[in-house]
Protein backbone atom coordinates (compact mmCIF):
# COMPACT_ATOMS: atom_id res chain seq x y z
CA UNK A 1 0.00 0.00 0.00
CA UNK A 2 1.39 3.38 -1.00
CA UNK A 3 1.36 5.65 2.02
CA UNK A 4 3.43 8.17 3.89
CA UNK A 5 3.03 6.40 7.20
CA UNK A 6 6.06 5.74 9.33
CA UNK A 7 8.96 6.97 7.21
CA UNK A 8 12.32 5.31 7.66
CA UNK A 9 13.54 7.80 10.25
CA UNK A 10 13.28 6.44 13.79
CA UNK A 11 10.27 7.69 15.72
CA UNK A 12 10.97 8.88 19.27
CA UNK A 13 8.31 7.76 21.74
CA UNK A 14 6.74 10.28 24.09
CA UNK A 15 6.56 9.77 27.86
CA UNK A 16 3.09 8.14 27.76
CA UNK A 17 4.19 5.66 25.09
CA UNK A 18 7.38 4.86 27.01
CA UNK A 19 5.40 4.26 30.20
CA UNK A 20 3.04 1.85 28.42
CA UNK A 21 5.97 0.10 26.75
CA UNK A 22 7.80 -0.36 30.06
CA UNK A 23 4.72 -1.93 31.69
CA UNK A 24 4.14 -4.38 28.84
CA UNK A 25 7.75 -5.40 28.13
CA UNK A 26 8.25 -6.28 31.79
CA UNK A 27 5.91 -9.22 31.24
CA UNK A 28 7.59 -10.17 27.94
CA UNK A 29 10.95 -10.32 29.75
CA UNK A 30 9.83 -12.74 32.48
CA UNK A 31 7.60 -14.01 30.67
CA UNK A 32 4.31 -13.89 32.59
CA UNK A 33 0.66 -13.66 31.68
CA UNK A 34 -0.98 -10.26 32.06
CA UNK A 35 -3.88 -8.63 30.22
CA UNK A 36 -3.33 -5.07 28.98
CA UNK A 37 -5.99 -2.77 27.58
CA UNK A 38 -4.19 -0.01 25.65
CA UNK A 39 -6.77 2.76 25.49
CA UNK A 40 -5.38 5.42 23.17
CA UNK A 41 -7.13 8.23 21.36
CA UNK A 42 -6.97 7.99 17.57
CA UNK A 43 -3.56 9.13 16.34
CA UNK A 44 -1.89 8.61 19.74
CA UNK A 45 0.74 6.16 18.44
CA UNK A 46 -0.52 2.77 19.61
CA UNK A 47 1.12 1.08 16.61
CA UNK A 48 4.58 2.35 17.61
CA UNK A 49 4.08 0.78 21.05
CA UNK A 50 3.08 -2.49 19.35
CA UNK A 51 6.27 -2.43 17.24
CA UNK A 52 8.53 -1.91 20.27
CA UNK A 53 6.77 -4.75 22.13
CA UNK A 54 7.40 -7.06 19.17
CA UNK A 55 11.07 -5.98 19.12
CA UNK A 56 11.39 -7.07 22.75
CA UNK A 57 9.74 -10.43 21.99
CA UNK A 58 12.14 -10.99 19.07
CA UNK A 59 15.11 -10.28 21.36
CA UNK A 60 13.89 -13.28 23.37
CA UNK A 61 13.48 -15.33 20.15
CA UNK A 62 9.73 -15.37 20.68
CA UNK A 63 6.90 -15.12 18.16
CA UNK A 64 4.39 -12.26 18.04
CA UNK A 65 0.89 -12.30 16.55
CA UNK A 66 -0.72 -8.99 15.63
CA UNK A 67 -4.40 -9.08 14.66
CA UNK A 68 -6.44 -6.45 12.84
CA UNK A 69 -10.20 -6.69 12.22
CA UNK A 70 -10.34 -6.28 8.42
CA UNK A 71 -8.32 -7.66 5.51
CA UNK A 72 -8.30 -4.11 4.11
CA UNK A 73 -6.15 -2.98 7.06
CA UNK A 74 -3.54 -5.73 6.75
CA UNK A 75 -1.42 -4.12 3.96
CA UNK A 76 -1.07 -0.85 5.89
CA UNK A 77 -0.10 -2.62 9.12
CA UNK A 78 2.22 -5.04 7.30
CA UNK A 79 4.09 -2.21 5.55
CA UNK A 80 4.76 -0.56 8.91
CA UNK A 81 6.02 -3.74 10.56
CA UNK A 82 8.02 -4.94 7.55
CA UNK A 83 10.10 -1.74 7.58
CA UNK A 84 11.33 -2.81 11.01
CA UNK A 85 11.29 -6.64 10.91
CA UNK A 86 12.03 -7.34 7.21
CA UNK A 87 11.72 -11.06 6.32
CA UNK A 88 10.76 -12.01 9.88
CA UNK A 89 7.33 -10.57 9.07
CA UNK A 90 4.50 -12.34 7.22
CA UNK A 91 0.79 -12.00 6.52
CA UNK A 92 -1.99 -14.56 7.01
CA UNK A 93 -5.71 -14.10 6.29
CA UNK A 94 -8.64 -15.70 4.46
CA UNK A 95 -8.29 -13.40 1.44
CA UNK A 96 -5.10 -15.20 0.39
CA UNK A 97 -5.22 -18.15 -1.99
CA UNK A 98 -5.00 -21.66 -0.56
CA UNK A 99 -1.45 -22.09 -1.88
CA UNK A 100 -0.38 -18.74 -0.38
CA UNK A 101 -1.82 -19.67 3.01
CA UNK A 102 -0.15 -23.09 2.86
CA UNK A 103 3.23 -21.50 2.10
CA UNK A 104 2.91 -19.07 5.03
CA UNK A 105 1.65 -21.88 7.27
CA UNK A 106 4.90 -23.78 6.62
CA UNK A 107 7.01 -20.63 7.16
CA UNK A 108 5.29 -20.07 10.51
CA UNK A 109 5.60 -23.74 11.50
CA UNK A 110 9.33 -23.75 10.73
CA UNK A 111 9.90 -20.56 12.73
CA UNK A 112 10.98 -18.57 9.68
CA UNK A 113 8.23 -15.99 10.37
CA UNK A 114 8.16 -14.74 13.95
CA UNK A 115 5.98 -11.68 13.36
CA UNK A 116 2.55 -12.74 12.08
CA UNK A 117 0.07 -10.10 10.95
CA UNK A 118 -3.46 -10.95 9.95
CA UNK A 119 -7.13 -11.19 10.76
CA UNK A 120 -8.62 -13.57 13.34
CA UNK A 121 -7.56 -16.74 11.46
CA UNK A 122 -3.88 -15.83 12.09
CA UNK A 123 -4.42 -16.71 15.74
CA UNK A 124 -4.79 -20.37 14.73
CA UNK A 125 -1.54 -20.67 12.76
CA UNK A 126 1.07 -23.14 14.15
CA UNK A 127 3.48 -20.59 15.66
CA UNK A 128 5.94 -21.78 18.28
CA UNK A 129 7.42 -20.14 21.37
CA UNK A 130 4.84 -17.31 21.62
CA UNK A 131 5.93 -14.02 23.19
CA UNK A 132 2.95 -11.68 22.89
CA UNK A 133 -0.48 -11.42 21.25
CA UNK A 134 -1.62 -7.95 20.13
CA UNK A 135 -5.20 -7.31 18.99
CA UNK A 136 -5.73 -3.89 17.43
CA UNK A 137 -9.20 -2.26 17.32
CA UNK A 138 -10.30 -5.10 19.59
CA UNK A 139 -13.78 -3.62 20.00
CA UNK A 140 -14.61 -4.47 16.39
CA UNK A 141 -17.44 -6.94 15.71
CA UNK A 142 -15.32 -8.70 13.05
CA UNK A 143 -13.52 -10.52 15.86
CA UNK A 144 -16.67 -12.59 16.50
CA UNK A 145 -17.26 -15.60 14.24
CA UNK A 146 -20.99 -15.66 13.52
CA UNK A 147 -21.28 -18.71 11.29
CA UNK A 148 -20.47 -22.33 11.98
CA UNK A 149 -18.71 -22.69 15.31
CA UNK A 150 -19.34 -19.36 17.04
CA UNK A 151 -16.35 -18.06 18.94
CA UNK A 152 -14.94 -14.75 20.12
CA UNK A 153 -11.34 -14.10 19.04
CA UNK A 154 -10.76 -11.89 22.09
CA UNK A 155 -11.84 -14.55 24.60
CA UNK A 156 -9.91 -17.24 22.71
CA UNK A 157 -6.74 -15.12 22.73
CA UNK A 158 -7.12 -14.26 26.43
CA UNK A 159 -7.39 -17.97 27.25
CA UNK A 160 -4.43 -18.86 25.00
CA UNK A 161 -2.20 -16.24 26.64
CA UNK A 162 -3.18 -17.43 30.10
CA UNK A 163 -2.25 -21.02 29.24
CA UNK A 164 0.97 -19.91 27.47
CA UNK A 165 1.90 -17.52 30.31
CA UNK A 166 2.48 -14.55 28.00
CA UNK A 167 1.04 -11.00 27.93
CA UNK A 168 -1.75 -9.85 25.65
CA UNK A 169 -2.44 -6.29 24.50
CA UNK A 170 -5.93 -5.20 23.43
CA UNK A 171 -5.78 -1.80 21.73
CA UNK A 172 -8.59 0.64 20.95
CA UNK A 173 -9.68 4.27 21.16
CA UNK A 174 -13.19 3.02 21.98
CA UNK A 175 -12.81 -0.15 24.06
CA UNK A 176 -15.58 -2.67 24.51
CA UNK A 177 -17.58 -1.72 27.60
CA UNK A 178 -17.76 -5.34 28.71
CA UNK A 179 -13.97 -5.85 28.50
CA UNK A 180 -13.08 -2.47 30.03
CA UNK A 181 -15.36 -3.10 33.00
CA UNK A 182 -13.90 -6.59 33.48
CA UNK A 183 -10.31 -5.29 33.33
CA UNK A 184 -11.13 -2.64 35.94
CA UNK A 185 -12.14 -5.39 38.38
CA UNK A 186 -9.49 -8.02 37.51
CA UNK A 187 -6.17 -8.10 39.39
CA UNK A 188 -4.41 -9.73 36.42
CA UNK A 189 -5.45 -6.92 34.05
CA UNK A 190 -4.30 -3.33 33.58
CA UNK A 191 -5.64 -0.37 31.63
CA UNK A 192 -2.94 1.80 30.04
CA UNK A 193 -3.81 5.14 28.44
CA UNK A 194 -2.43 7.25 25.61
CA UNK A 195 -4.37 10.50 25.86
CA UNK A 196 -2.42 12.75 23.49
CA UNK A 197 -2.11 12.72 19.70
CA UNK A 198 1.40 12.42 18.28
CA UNK A 199 0.87 15.46 16.04
CA UNK A 200 -0.03 17.99 18.72
CA UNK A 201 0.18 20.93 16.31
CA UNK A 202 -2.90 19.77 14.42
CA UNK A 203 -6.38 19.92 15.88
CA UNK A 204 -9.67 18.34 14.86
CA UNK A 205 -12.89 20.35 15.10
CA UNK A 206 -16.11 18.40 15.60
CA UNK A 207 -19.30 19.98 14.30
CA UNK A 208 -22.93 18.84 14.40
CA UNK A 209 -25.49 19.82 11.80
CA UNK A 210 -28.83 19.59 13.63
CA UNK A 211 -31.25 18.51 10.94
CA UNK A 212 -34.26 19.33 13.17
CA UNK A 213 -33.52 23.05 13.36
CA UNK A 214 -32.59 24.16 9.87
CA UNK A 215 -33.63 23.52 6.32
CA UNK A 216 -30.04 22.85 5.42
CA UNK A 217 -30.32 20.39 2.53
CA UNK A 218 -29.43 21.10 -1.04
CA UNK A 219 -31.75 19.91 -3.79
CA UNK A 220 -30.71 16.24 -3.45
CA UNK A 221 -31.80 16.01 0.23
CA UNK A 222 -28.88 13.76 1.18
CA UNK A 223 -25.92 16.03 1.81
CA UNK A 224 -26.44 19.42 3.45
CA UNK A 225 -25.27 22.68 1.91
CA UNK A 226 -22.83 23.08 4.81
CA UNK A 227 -21.17 19.71 4.16
CA UNK A 228 -21.00 20.41 0.42
CA UNK A 229 -19.27 23.75 1.07
CA UNK A 230 -16.71 22.03 3.32
CA UNK A 231 -15.99 19.46 0.58
CA UNK A 232 -15.56 22.30 -1.94
CA UNK A 233 -13.04 23.94 0.39
CA UNK A 234 -10.97 20.71 0.60
CA UNK A 235 -11.09 20.27 -3.16
CA UNK A 236 -9.81 23.81 -3.69
CA UNK A 237 -6.93 23.14 -1.27
CA UNK A 238 -6.15 19.82 -3.02
CA UNK A 239 -6.78 17.88 0.20
CA UNK A 240 -8.71 14.69 0.89
CA UNK A 241 -12.18 14.05 2.31
CA UNK A 242 -13.94 10.92 3.57
CA UNK A 243 -17.73 10.63 3.45
CA UNK A 244 -19.17 7.92 5.70
CA UNK A 245 -22.57 6.31 5.25
CA UNK A 246 -23.74 3.17 6.98
CA UNK A 247 -25.80 1.73 4.12
CA UNK A 248 -24.74 -0.38 1.15
CA UNK A 249 -26.60 -0.15 -2.14
CA UNK A 250 -28.32 2.81 -3.80
CA UNK A 251 -31.63 3.00 -1.99
CA UNK A 252 -32.84 1.31 1.19
CA UNK A 253 -36.10 0.14 -0.36
CA UNK A 254 -38.51 0.56 -3.27
CA UNK A 255 -42.19 1.49 -2.88
CA UNK A 256 -44.96 1.82 -5.44
CA UNK A 257 -46.70 5.20 -5.11
CA UNK A 258 -49.87 3.74 -6.69
CA UNK A 259 -50.55 0.68 -4.54
CA UNK A 260 -47.93 0.97 -1.75
CA UNK A 261 -46.28 -2.36 -2.61
CA UNK A 262 -42.72 -2.86 -1.28
CA UNK A 263 -40.73 -5.67 -2.98
CA UNK A 264 -39.49 -8.12 -0.36
CA UNK A 265 -37.21 -11.13 -0.50
CA UNK A 266 -39.29 -14.32 -0.60
CA UNK A 267 -36.65 -16.13 1.48
CA UNK A 268 -36.40 -13.55 4.27
CA UNK A 269 -39.57 -11.42 4.15
CA UNK A 270 -37.32 -8.33 4.33
CA UNK A 271 -37.28 -5.47 1.84
CA UNK A 272 -34.78 -5.59 -0.99
CA UNK A 273 -32.08 -2.93 -1.33
CA UNK A 274 -31.81 -1.32 -4.76
CA UNK A 275 -28.34 -1.41 -6.38
CA UNK A 276 -27.85 0.89 -9.36
CA UNK A 277 -24.92 -1.19 -10.65
CA UNK A 278 -26.63 -3.88 -12.71
CA UNK A 279 -30.06 -2.39 -11.89
CA UNK A 280 -30.68 -5.06 -9.25
CA UNK A 281 -32.72 -5.61 -6.12
CA UNK A 282 -30.57 -7.42 -3.57
CA UNK A 283 -31.29 -9.02 -0.20
CA UNK A 284 -28.43 -8.28 2.21
CA UNK A 285 -29.35 -11.26 4.39
CA UNK A 286 -29.40 -14.19 1.94
CA UNK A 287 -27.77 -12.49 -1.10
CA UNK A 288 -30.68 -13.22 -3.43
CA UNK A 289 -30.74 -10.86 -6.44
CA UNK A 290 -33.42 -10.03 -9.01
CA UNK A 291 -33.38 -7.63 -11.97
CA UNK A 292 -35.47 -4.52 -11.29
CA UNK A 293 -37.51 -3.34 -14.29
CA UNK A 294 -38.73 -0.16 -12.55
CA UNK A 295 -42.31 -1.40 -12.80
CA UNK A 296 -44.38 -2.42 -9.78
CA UNK A 297 -44.66 -6.23 -9.88
CA UNK A 298 -48.05 -6.05 -8.15
CA UNK A 299 -50.02 -3.39 -10.08
CA UNK A 300 -47.77 -2.72 -13.08
CA UNK A 301 -47.40 0.99 -12.34
CA UNK A 302 -44.24 2.83 -13.38
CA UNK A 303 -44.61 5.21 -10.43
CA UNK A 304 -42.09 3.50 -8.17
CA UNK A 305 -40.04 5.51 -5.67
CA UNK A 306 -36.61 4.78 -4.24
CA UNK A 307 -36.60 5.70 -0.56
CA UNK A 308 -33.74 5.81 1.90
CA UNK A 309 -30.13 6.57 1.14
CA UNK A 310 -27.45 4.05 0.21
CA UNK A 311 -23.77 4.53 -0.56
CA UNK A 312 -24.28 4.27 -4.33
CA UNK A 313 -26.70 7.20 -4.25
CA UNK A 314 -24.21 9.29 -2.26
CA UNK A 315 -21.47 8.34 -4.73
CA UNK A 316 -23.66 9.41 -7.64
CA UNK A 317 -24.37 12.81 -6.07
CA UNK A 318 -20.70 13.43 -5.19
CA UNK A 319 -19.49 12.50 -8.68
CA UNK A 320 -22.07 14.84 -10.21
CA UNK A 321 -20.98 17.74 -7.97
CA UNK A 322 -17.25 17.08 -8.40
CA UNK A 323 -16.80 15.71 -11.95
CA UNK A 324 -13.07 16.54 -12.11
CA UNK A 325 -12.16 15.06 -8.71
CA UNK A 326 -11.04 11.48 -8.04
CA UNK A 327 -13.98 9.83 -6.23
CA UNK A 328 -13.66 6.24 -4.98
CA UNK A 329 -16.09 4.01 -3.13
CA UNK A 330 -15.23 1.39 -0.52
CA UNK A 331 -17.80 -1.15 0.66
CA UNK A 332 -18.20 -4.92 0.59
CA UNK A 333 -19.78 -4.78 -2.89
CA UNK A 334 -16.56 -3.47 -4.48
CA UNK A 335 -13.91 -5.14 -2.30
CA UNK A 336 -14.67 -8.82 -2.87
CA UNK A 337 -11.83 -9.30 -5.36
CA UNK A 338 -8.25 -9.96 -4.27
CA UNK A 339 -6.26 -6.79 -3.49
CA UNK A 340 -9.26 -4.59 -4.34
CA UNK A 341 -8.85 -2.81 -0.97
CA UNK A 342 -5.28 -1.80 -1.84
CA UNK A 343 -6.27 -0.64 -5.32
CA UNK A 344 -9.03 1.61 -3.98
CA UNK A 345 -6.90 3.08 -1.19
CA UNK A 346 -3.91 3.64 -3.47
CA UNK A 347 -6.09 5.60 -5.90
CA UNK A 348 -7.40 7.70 -3.00
CA UNK A 349 -3.89 8.32 -1.62
CA UNK A 350 -2.19 9.12 -4.94
CA UNK A 351 -4.81 11.61 -6.12
CA UNK A 352 -5.13 15.15 -4.78
CA UNK A 353 -7.77 16.26 -4.26
CA UNK A 354 -9.71 13.03 -3.73
CA UNK A 355 -12.88 11.85 -2.00
CA UNK A 356 -13.40 8.42 -0.43
CA UNK A 357 -17.00 7.34 0.18
CA UNK A 358 -17.36 4.31 2.40
CA UNK A 359 -19.31 2.23 4.87
CA UNK A 360 -17.86 0.95 8.17
CA UNK A 361 -14.69 -0.18 6.37
CA UNK A 362 -13.42 3.42 6.24
CA UNK A 363 -13.84 3.89 10.00
CA UNK A 364 -11.23 1.27 10.83
CA UNK A 365 -7.59 2.20 11.23
CA UNK A 366 -6.86 4.14 8.03
CA UNK A 367 -3.88 6.44 8.62
CA UNK A 368 -3.72 8.90 5.71
CA UNK A 369 -2.12 12.23 6.49
CA UNK A 370 -3.89 14.52 3.98
CA UNK A 371 -7.44 13.68 5.09
CA UNK A 372 -8.72 16.96 6.54
CA UNK A 373 -12.49 16.39 6.38
CA UNK A 374 -14.78 13.57 7.47
CA UNK A 375 -18.51 13.86 6.80
CA UNK A 376 -21.03 11.50 8.42
CA UNK A 377 -24.20 11.44 6.34
CA UNK A 378 -26.70 9.05 7.90
CA UNK A 379 -25.76 7.80 11.38
CA UNK A 380 -29.39 8.08 12.61
CA UNK A 381 -30.42 4.92 10.75
CA UNK A 382 -28.47 2.87 13.32
CA UNK A 383 -30.43 4.20 16.32
CA UNK A 384 -33.54 2.27 15.25
CA UNK A 385 -31.89 -1.16 15.53
CA UNK A 386 -33.49 -3.15 18.40
CA UNK A 387 -30.31 -4.15 20.24
CA UNK A 388 -29.08 -3.19 23.71
CA UNK A 389 -25.53 -2.67 22.40
CA UNK A 390 -26.42 -0.21 19.64
CA UNK A 391 -25.42 2.89 21.67
CA UNK A 392 -21.93 1.46 22.09
CA UNK A 393 -21.67 0.61 18.40
CA UNK A 394 -22.78 4.11 17.29
CA UNK A 395 -20.32 5.85 19.64
CA UNK A 396 -17.50 3.59 18.46
CA UNK A 397 -18.24 4.18 14.78
CA UNK A 398 -18.49 7.96 15.21
CA UNK A 399 -15.24 8.14 17.18
CA UNK A 400 -13.37 5.82 14.83
CA UNK A 401 -14.46 7.53 11.62
CA UNK A 402 -13.73 10.95 13.18
CA UNK A 403 -10.23 9.69 13.91
CA UNK A 404 -9.47 9.52 10.17
CA UNK A 405 -9.27 13.35 10.00
CA UNK A 406 -6.30 15.51 11.00
CA UNK A 407 -3.79 12.70 11.48
CA UNK A 408 -0.87 14.68 10.08
CA UNK A 409 0.25 18.28 10.56
CA UNK A 410 -2.90 19.76 8.99
CA UNK A 411 -6.02 20.53 11.01
CA UNK A 412 -9.08 18.37 10.45
CA UNK A 413 -12.82 18.76 10.70
CA UNK A 414 -15.57 16.20 11.37
CA UNK A 415 -19.16 17.05 10.42
CA UNK A 416 -22.05 14.85 11.56
CA UNK A 417 -25.54 15.30 10.10
CA UNK A 418 -28.09 14.10 12.67
CA UNK A 419 -31.59 14.47 14.09
CA UNK A 420 -30.31 13.27 17.49
CA UNK A 421 -28.07 16.19 18.45
CA UNK A 422 -29.34 16.27 22.06
CA UNK A 423 -28.71 12.59 22.86
CA UNK A 424 -25.99 11.40 25.25
CA UNK A 425 -24.11 9.63 22.46
CA UNK A 426 -23.75 12.77 20.34
CA UNK A 427 -22.98 14.97 23.36
CA UNK A 428 -20.25 12.57 24.55
CA UNK A 429 -18.86 12.39 21.03
CA UNK A 430 -18.77 16.18 20.68
CA UNK A 431 -16.76 16.41 23.91
CA UNK A 432 -14.50 13.56 22.73
CA UNK A 433 -15.21 12.01 26.11
CA UNK A 434 -15.39 8.22 26.18
CA UNK A 435 -15.55 8.14 29.99
CA UNK A 436 -18.72 10.28 29.98
CA UNK A 437 -20.38 7.89 27.55
CA UNK A 438 -18.99 4.82 29.36
CA UNK A 439 -20.35 5.84 32.78
CA UNK A 440 -23.75 6.80 31.41
CA UNK A 441 -24.05 3.54 29.48
CA UNK A 442 -23.06 1.52 32.56
CA UNK A 443 -25.93 3.08 34.54
CA UNK A 444 -28.44 2.09 31.86
CA UNK A 445 -27.10 -1.46 31.60
CA UNK A 446 -27.04 -1.94 35.36
CA UNK A 447 -30.72 -1.00 35.57
CA UNK A 448 -31.60 -3.45 32.79
CA UNK A 449 -29.11 -6.14 33.90
CA UNK A 450 -27.31 -6.22 30.56
CA UNK A 451 -23.56 -6.97 30.17
CA UNK A 452 -21.22 -6.34 31.91
CA UNK A 453 -23.69 -7.03 34.77
CA UNK A 454 -24.70 -10.35 33.23
CA UNK A 455 -23.68 -12.76 30.50
CA UNK A 456 -26.09 -13.09 27.61
CA UNK A 457 -26.94 -16.38 25.95
CA UNK A 458 -28.91 -15.99 22.72
CA UNK A 459 -30.63 -19.24 21.75
CA UNK A 460 -31.85 -19.12 18.14
CA UNK A 461 -34.33 -21.69 16.86
CA UNK A 462 -34.78 -21.82 13.09
CA UNK A 463 -36.51 -23.93 10.46
CA UNK A 464 -38.77 -23.96 7.41
CA UNK A 465 -41.99 -24.54 9.38
CA UNK A 466 -43.14 -21.59 11.48
CA UNK A 467 -45.49 -23.79 13.51
CA UNK A 468 -42.83 -26.39 14.34
CA UNK A 469 -40.12 -23.94 15.41
CA UNK A 470 -42.57 -21.99 17.59
CA UNK A 471 -43.49 -25.25 19.37
CA UNK A 472 -39.82 -26.18 19.82
CA UNK A 473 -39.13 -22.69 21.17
CA UNK A 474 -41.86 -22.90 23.80
CA UNK A 475 -40.79 -26.41 24.87
CA UNK A 476 -37.16 -25.32 25.17
CA UNK A 477 -38.07 -22.17 27.13
CA UNK A 478 -40.12 -24.31 29.52
CA UNK A 479 -37.14 -26.59 30.19
CA UNK A 480 -34.83 -23.59 30.67
CA UNK A 481 -37.28 -22.27 33.28
CA UNK A 482 -36.55 -25.42 35.31
CA UNK A 483 -32.82 -24.55 35.32
CA UNK A 484 -33.72 -21.18 36.81
CA UNK A 485 -34.37 -22.93 40.14
CA UNK A 486 -30.66 -23.87 40.37
CA UNK A 487 -28.86 -20.92 38.80
CA UNK A 488 -29.52 -17.18 38.91
CA UNK A 489 -30.78 -15.96 35.55
CA UNK A 490 -33.55 -14.12 33.74
CA UNK A 491 -35.27 -15.52 30.66
CA UNK A 492 -36.76 -13.36 27.90
CA UNK A 493 -38.96 -15.03 25.32
CA UNK A 494 -39.47 -17.13 23.35
CA UNK A 495 -40.38 -14.69 20.60
CA UNK A 496 -39.77 -14.22 16.88
CA UNK A 497 -36.32 -12.71 16.25
CA UNK A 498 -36.11 -9.09 15.02
CA UNK A 499 -35.11 -10.57 11.64
CA UNK A 500 -37.78 -13.27 11.83
CA UNK A 501 -37.12 -14.95 8.48
CA UNK A 502 -33.76 -15.31 6.73
CA UNK A 503 -32.97 -17.49 3.71
CA UNK A 504 -36.35 -19.22 3.87
CA UNK A 505 -35.90 -20.11 7.54
CA UNK A 506 -38.15 -18.72 10.26
CA UNK A 507 -36.27 -17.62 13.38
CA UNK A 508 -37.30 -17.47 17.03
CA UNK A 509 -35.04 -16.74 19.94
CA UNK A 510 -34.77 -17.08 23.71
CA UNK A 511 -32.52 -14.57 25.46
CA UNK A 512 -31.02 -15.54 28.81
CA UNK A 513 -29.37 -13.06 31.18
CA UNK A 514 -27.14 -15.23 33.35
CA UNK A 515 -25.54 -14.04 36.60
CA UNK A 516 -23.57 -17.28 37.05
CA UNK A 517 -22.58 -18.21 33.52
CA UNK A 518 -20.46 -21.31 34.22
CA UNK A 519 -23.20 -22.85 36.33
CA UNK A 520 -25.84 -22.00 33.73
CA UNK A 521 -23.84 -23.48 30.82
CA UNK A 522 -23.18 -26.66 32.79
CA UNK A 523 -26.85 -27.18 33.63
CA UNK A 524 -28.09 -26.07 30.21
CA UNK A 525 -25.71 -28.48 28.43
CA UNK A 526 -26.97 -31.40 30.51
CA UNK A 527 -30.60 -30.46 29.85
CA UNK A 528 -30.05 -29.77 26.14
CA UNK A 529 -28.36 -33.14 25.53
CA UNK A 530 -31.64 -34.78 26.56
CA UNK A 531 -33.88 -32.32 24.72
CA UNK A 532 -35.69 -33.74 21.69
CA UNK A 533 -35.52 -31.46 18.65
CA UNK A 534 -37.68 -31.74 15.55
CA UNK A 535 -35.64 -32.97 12.58
CA UNK A 536 -36.57 -29.85 10.63
CA UNK A 537 -35.53 -27.45 13.41
CA UNK A 538 -32.04 -26.14 14.19
CA UNK A 539 -30.95 -24.70 17.53
CA UNK A 540 -27.95 -22.35 17.70
CA UNK A 541 -26.50 -21.27 21.05
CA UNK A 542 -24.51 -18.03 21.08
CA UNK A 543 -22.81 -17.13 24.37
CA UNK A 544 -21.91 -13.43 24.76
CA UNK A 545 -23.29 -12.45 21.34
CA UNK A 546 -22.00 -9.25 19.71
CA UNK A 547 -25.51 -8.68 18.33
CA UNK A 548 -28.89 -10.07 19.41
CA UNK A 549 -30.65 -9.40 16.10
Amino acid sequence: LDNDINKDKEIILNSSQLNCLKRITGFIEKPLNHNFLLEGVTGSGKTEVYIRCVEKALEKNRTSVILTPEISLVPQLYSMFRKVFKDNCCVYHSGMSESERYEKWLDILSGKCKVIIGTRSALFTPFKNPGIIIIDEFHDTSYKENSGLRYCTIETALKFCKISEIPIVLGSATPSIRIKYRFEKDKNSSILKLEEKIFKDSKVIREIIDLKKINSFSEDEIITNKLYSEIFERVNKKEKAIIFINKRGYSKYIICSECGFIPKCENCNLSYTYHSVGNKLKCHHCDKEIIFKKICPQCGSKRVMMLGTGIQKVEEKIRKRFPDVSVVRMDSDVTSKKKSHEKILNEFIRSSPSILIGTQMVSKGLDIKDVTLVGVVNIDSMFSLPDYIINERVFQILTQVAGRAGRGFKDGKVIVQTYNSDGMIIRSFMKDNFELFYNDELKMRKNLKYPPYSNLVNIIISGRSYEKISKVSYRLAKDIQKIKNYTECEILGPAPSPFSKINNNYRWHILVKSFDINNFISRFTKMFNEFKIEKTARVLIDVDPYWIL
